[in-house]
């Protein structure tokens, strides 16, 4: 597969002669002058993640992930569930992983959600988002997560905490063997204390949208358009993920129809509250 290891290198001599020419307006002159300030190796997460272990949450059990992204949204919260303690007389000494003792509540494990996940949101109660973990240790990541989350708003201004819906692997060359991940759409949340549940005496948590602009990765989306010649299918204002996935499906068949080179899997329904950076960290 045709790859360039190295960026373009632009003379400012050619940069004056493009977005200074009079022929662009002053919004698309911008827009250039982003791009080329894009990092489009795999070093920026944007184009390759990975789950920071005591940052982020990853969720399971396939939630309607059409269902989740309407009601954060619409305004409505999403609370998270923990893998309940299992009672001590089932171990003696360590209790079970919160990954065993999901399965063996029938929870499922896996975290690459099939397409049923992205099912008709219509007339269907507001999910909950379940985590793998036990209730003391899931009330101990929030709050490490809110805490972060709160403090960058304090310093910067900014909200940089997002629930992710779904993400696109891909092979940046035919010589590696483990694939890219990227983030495709990241909703704006906040992370809040619902009330004390009387069970566990543990914080019930809960996702909210913030109200800011729902994320595309627009980094990945000029990585395929230089690397693979794929233009990645823009995110419309009534799409739900499902809907975006199955456009981001037709393009990738398209290409290897055309037998243009890219080796991808189809977006993964993966979705997490993740804390990330803006701009050359994760969207």
């Amino acid at each position: 597969m045709p790859h360039t290891e190295e960026q373009p290198v632009y003379q400012t001599e050619e940069i004056s002669n493009d977005l200074f020419s009079g022929n662009l307006s002053i919004e698309q002159a911008l827009q250039r002058l982003r791009t080329r300030l894009l990092d489009l190796s795999t070093r920026n997460r944007l184009l390759s993640f990975r789950h920071p272990k005591g940052r982020s949450l990853q969720f399971v059990d396939q939630p309607n992930l059409n269902l989740v992204f309407t009601r954060l949204l619409d305004g409505k919260d999403i609370l998270l569930k923990w893998i309940p303690d299992p009672p001590p007389l089932l171990y003696t000494n360590k209790r079970p992983d919160p990954k065993s003792h999901a399965e063996s509540l029938g929870v499922d494990v896996e975290t690459r959600f099939s397409p049923e996940s992205c099912r008709s949101s219509a007339n269907k109660h507001t999910p909950r988002l379940q985590a793998l973990y036990y209730p003391a240790d899931l009330d101990k990541m929030c709050r490490k997560i809110r805490s972060e989350a709160r403090t960058i708003i304090e310093e910067t201004g900014t909200n940089m905490l997002y629930l992710v819906f779904g993400f696109l692997e891909f092979y940046e060359r035919d010589d590696v063997e483990k694939p890219a991940l990227s983030p495709l759409i990241a909703v704006p949340v906040t992370l809040e204390r619902v009330k004390i549940d009387p069970d566990t005496r543990t914080y019930i948590y809960a996702l909210s949208y913030s109200g800011e602009d729902v994320h595309e990765n627009q980094t990945l989306r000029e990585k395929l358009s230089q690397d693979f010649a794929l233009q990645l299918p823009e995110l419309e204002e009534d799409d739900e993920p499902g809907d975006y996935f199955k456009k981001i499906e037709k393009a990738i068949e398209n290409l290897i129809s055309a037998n243009l080179p890219l080796s991808a899997t189809t977006p993964q329904g993966d979705d997490q509250c993740k804390q990330s950076q803006r701009s050359g960290e994760a969207a």
